[in-house]
């Protein structure tokens, strides 16, 4: 399985979780968890730097557990966390996106005691407005449970 690199580019890491949730999801479904050979199969097949990365994000959000065999199975409730959950803890979320210029004015002030450059621009404000509509408009539309999204596949 590999992502059309320029399609999904920024959201590779996030296809990338959701192919791995759903693979865990599918086999707690049946009481069992990602066995290692799996586990060598899926760093195949994302990469070994992709997998790592991936593993720590989800192990650090309390959603995957390793086994005392190496293997992976889920650590919470999918049907407790939706898609804009996963979206945020994602490097260059919208939610993170939304927080920058915080940052950005609080960072540029303590340096040269100054407000940044542009803050005081209209332009500033906008994308600042901007981006919160989005980011209010993407939690709204992305509610749904990884439970839920995962459940409404066709049976094969």
């Amino acid at each position: 399985f590999r992502l059309n690199q320029q399609k999904y580019q920024g959201n590779q890491q996030l296809y990338f979780a959701l192919m791995l949730l759903h693979l865990l999801w599918g086999k707690q479904q049946r009481g069992l968890n990602l066995t290692k050979r799996e586990v060598n199969q899926l760093v195949a097949t994302f990469g070994h730097d992709q997998w790592l990365g991936l593993v720590r994000l989800l192990v650090s959000r309390g959603l995957i557990a390793q086994t005392d065999r190496g293997g992976w199975l889920l650590s919470r409730d999918l049907g407790r966390v939706t898609l804009w959950d996963l979206v945020k803890i994602m490097p260059a979320s919208l939610q993170q996106n939304q927080k920058a210029s915080s940052v950005i004015k609080a960072q540029s002030h303590q340096l040269t005691k100054k407000p940044p450059l542009f803050v005081d621009k209209p332009w500033f404000d906008i994308v600042e407005d901007q981006l919160d509509a989005t980011r209010k408009s993407s939690q709204m539309h992305l509610a749904i449970s990884l439970e839920d999204l995962f459940s409404s596949e066709k049976p094969a």
